[in-house]
């Protein structure tokens, strides 16, 4: 679970590096999971999970898009 806590703060950093490390982080399903717990608690800022939503569930090509322009959907 502390790593889970750990990871949390990654979801912040949308470098195209960064995002690929964690997104290929073994403990990466869990902490996704606890990190939309927290939006929906008000924990977490909505816009980025919403963002994080739309990176994990779309194709390669829409991925690199959204790292690009980091933009919140």
């Amino acid at each position: 679970m502390s790593e889970i806590w750990r990871l949390q703060i990654r979801f912040e950093n949308l470098s195209q590096k960064k995002v690929y490390r964690l997104f290929t982080h073994p403990r990466f399903r869990a902490a996704y999971d606890f990190m939309l717990i927290r939006s929906e608690s008000d924990q977490f800022d909505k816009n980025l999970s919403r963002w994080w939503e739309k990176f994990v569930t779309s194709d390669d090509n829409t991925r690199k898009k959204l790292i690009k322009n980091k933009i919140y959907v």
